[in-house]
């Protein structure tokens, strides 16, 4: 047995969600699922809930490891809670008037034409004024131009300009789509901005969880599209890690059914994602990923994410119950770490009171975290857990919001109160945690809506069922608009998954498929996933001068015939994917290159080249 074990090697899979941290060991050859692990989520310190989670892996040769996979949803779950770092924004050119998640916007002078020629130049000192005030303000920069993605040049000066009187991360829009669309490409910038310590501060724990386990392999990242990058450019562009976590979902539920024809639902604790596969194959959208309320470009599986899961806030405004998309931390779960918490709501239900959420302190200490006398007077006040009621004899009405968000966000202190998993363990369909705390949550919160305990339950199971049943039939609806087959078959995942999709599927008439393993699919999905980078390049014919232009991922080329920019296209750009797919840690690569020709009314239009290398470890 040792004889044969000692000749295998072995990948583990990591996925970090915003409740829990699964780990998985696969055979690197023949798949095999060879031990599985959970362990809580510590946002307060990441580092702890990873060595929890690979801790109980009976697993007994690390040594043997030769890669780790990580799927996360951290960044997902961070855009969705508005938990992203401050980000400046400069724009060149144009100014956008939709809304931005900046903390600031400038517009600069500088303008490119569409074909990529100079209008106008930047302005260095105007540059220099903006990063003075950036410096006080904001933790990371974001930089977009105008039809940048025609010529980068104003782009790369003012990253030049920035990094010289600036340490402030700074990324450009041209190196993060090459999309058309100005608005969503500065979106997807933001967004890159705001992720950075995030996506930091998750490889720093988990290189030091695993350094404490002596596992040295080498560190892959899932994206949001299925593939996986190396750590460094997961740095470098954190927000392709958006959705890398139901990516890894949906690779994983293909593997554990084998099924062609599905919609895959993945309930975690902050969010609910739901794909669909066809032909056995993940569809990736075209038009860039959205989240939360943001269209962006930034490629990745077409997965519809919205902000309802197990953790999901069930609190009362105005005697209705409502359930948001805020996670807050489950009773039950609270109650299992801190034994206060029972203390405090049997202190509550004994008064007949009404004060829920419950507010505690972190394991996390305040040093290094900037705190204003409001935030520190919260923060000295929470000795024990409580309520914002007990707050009030602290700080002024007015301020209490706002600084208790910031403590919340800085993981100093933890919100929780009553969710769907509290509910779940009353009904005893999931009893992973203290139900005690649970079932007094629940009394508290149906006095407060002047209802009774049974109303309560069963108002927020259905409310729950027929929002799963519109998701499915809505998405369904988007995505299959032209069928009149009846609903795919769901495949659940996630730990919640069984809990809640069994009555959706019985009211929906479908399959419900909940696999073995499917709490740990993200993870094994995460093992599974190939290293892919995909390129693309445009000709343009420009009439006025009678060239025509190539437009590749890194310059602006112009030719004086199309197949010479064509040829030059498909020999390059290959050459492209390929150098991006060995830094994203590939070696065995294949390249495939497809060129499409658009005409209309038999006049040349434009030419798209397309570049795919891929180093597919495994083909599921």
């Amino acid at each position: 047995m040792d004889k044969d074990i000692a000749a295998e090697t072995y990948i583990l899979g990591i996925d970090t969600g915003g409740t829990y941290t699964d780990s998985v060991i696969l055979n690197s050859r023949d798949k095999k699922l060879i031990c599985k692990a959970k362990a809580l989520t510590t946002k307060e310190n990441l580092v702890t809930g990873i060595k929890n989670s690979i801790r109980k892996l009976d697993f007994a040769h690390k040594n043997q490891i030769v890669s780790v996979s990580l799927s996360t949803t951290l960044a997902t779950n961070a855009i969705v809670e508005k938990k992203n770092c401050r980000v400046g924004l400069i724009l060149i050119g144009k100014m956008l008037n939709e809304p931005l998640p900046a903390e600031s916007v400038y517009l600069v002078q500088g303008r490119i034409d569409l074909h990529g020629n100079i209008l106008f130049s930047v302005d260095e000192n105007e540059i220099k004024e903006i990063v003075s005030t950036f410096n006080r303000t904001v933790d990371s920069i974001a930089v977009s131009g105008y039809l940048s993605i025609r010529n980068p040049s104003h782009e790369l000066q003012v990253k030049q300009i920035i990094q010289e009187h600036s340490t402030l991360p700074v990324f450009c829009a041209h190196d993060l789509s090459g999309n058309l669309g100005y608005y969503e490409r500065t979106i997807t910038t933001i967004l890159n901005a705001g992720l950075i310590t995030i996506i930091s501060d998750f490889l720093a724990a988990v290189k030091q969880a695993l350094k404490a386990y002596s596992i040295t392999a080498p560190i892959m990242v899932v994206k949001g599209d299925g593939t996986l990058m190396q750590e460094d450019m997961a740095v470098e562009r954190p927000v392709d890690t958006v959705l890398s976590g139901p990516a890894a979902s949906i690779i994983g539920a293909k593997f554990l059914t084998n099924k062609k024809e599905a919609l895959v639902y993945d309930m975690g604790g902050t969010t609910s994602d739901i794909a669909i596969i066809e032909n056995g194959s993940v569809y990736i959208n075209p038009n860039g990923a959205t989240v939360d309320c943001w269209q962006t470009h930034i490629r990745a599986a077409n997965i519809y994410t919205f902000g309802v899961g197990g953790d999901s806030h069930i609190h009362v405004h105005e005697k209705a119950v409502r359930i948001c998309s805020e996670r807050v931390e489950p009773l039950c779960v609270a109650a299992s770490k801190n034994s206060q918490i029972l203390e405090t709501l049997l202190k509550i239900e004994a008064e007949k009171g009404t004060s829920l959420p419950l507010y505690y302190k972190s394991e996390k200490t305040a040093s290094g975290i900037r705190l204003n006398n409001c935030d520190k007077a919260i923060y000295h006040a929470i000795s024990r857990p409580c309520s914002q009621d007990e707050m009030l004899n602290f700080v002024q009405k007015e301020h209490l919001e706002s600084s208790l968000n910031y403590l919340v966000a800085k993981g100093l202190v933890i919100k929780t109160g009553m969710t769907p998993t509290d509910i779940k363990h009353i009904r005893g369909d999931y009893l992973a945690w203290d139900d005690k705390a649970s079932i007094l949550g629940a009394k508290i919160t149906a006095r407060a809506a002047g209802i009774a305990l049974e109303t309560l339950l069963y108002t927020c199971e259905d409310t729950i069922r027929q929002m799963i049943v519109d998701l499915c039939e809505e998405i369904t609806e988007t995505y299959d608009h032209n069928r009149v087959s009846p609903l795919r078959p769901i495949i659940g995942i996630g730990a919640p998954a069984a809990a809640w999709l069994l009555p959706a599927a019985e009211t929906l008439s479908v399959e419900l498929d909940i696999p073995p393993h499917s709490d740990v699919a993200n993870a094994i999905g995460a093992a599974l996933c190939p290293v892919s980078e995909y390129a693309e390049a445009i000709v343009r014919y420009q009439k006025e001068q009678d060239i025509y232009v190539l437009f590749m991922p890194d310059m602006r080329l112009e030719f004086h015939s199309k197949e010479a920019a064509e040829e030059y296209a498909q020999t390059h750009l290959g050459s492209y994917a390929q150098e991006k797919a060995i830094r994203a840690g590939g070696r065995s690569l294949e390249v495939i290159i497809s060129l499409d020709a658009d005409y209309v009314c038999g006049k040349y239009i434009q030419s798209i080249i397309r570049a795919v290398a891929t180093d597919p470890r495994f083909s599921i």
